[in-house]
């Protein structure tokens, strides 16, 4: 499901109009349509009903520091429909491959763990693969 919100991301924001749309745009309608979605789920479940009845009701264990992770989910947000617009979401599902096998590298010469068959295994098929989709892109069609 990861790889068709990203394909249909990367077509909103890159094919709108000809030169595509604004990425600050896409960003606030997908939060807006969020919202929207969690407020119709906090109505209509038996435990969204109780927390909106409570006192203090959903933000009664907010702090000002509860903003943090909000606006860093927000600026996540931006960029990832920045990287849509800019390199597409098949170069941004490589760039994740990549720091999650950076990642498990680091972690095991740090820890001083060697990296497991089945490990090694898949970053040897995410390297082969990686490399035939760099050297053989796809044929593009002309119309």
């Amino acid at each position: 499901i990861s790889g068709l919100a990203g394909a249909l991301s990367q077509k909103g924001v890159q094919m709108a109009g000809g030169k595509g749309r604004s990425p600050y745009l896409y960003t606030m309608e997908l939060g807006v349509y969020s919202s929207f979605s969690l407020l119709i789920s906090m109505f209509a479940t038996k435990n969204g009903r109780k927390s909106l009845r409570e006192e203090g009701g959903i933000f009664k264990h907010w702090t000002p520091m509860s903003i943090i992770p909000i606006a860093v989910r927000a600026l996540g947000g931006i960029l990832t429909a920045m990287v849509h617009k800019h390199a597409g979401a098949t170069r941004k599902g490589f760039a994740l491959i990549l720091g999650l096998i950076l990642t498990g590298v680091t972690q095991s010469a740090i820890e001083g763990e060697s990296l497991s068959a089945d490990e090694l295994m898949a970053m040897a098929l995410v390297i082969l693969s990686s490399y035939l989709h760099l050297s053989y892109p796809p044929m593009v069609r002309v119309p």
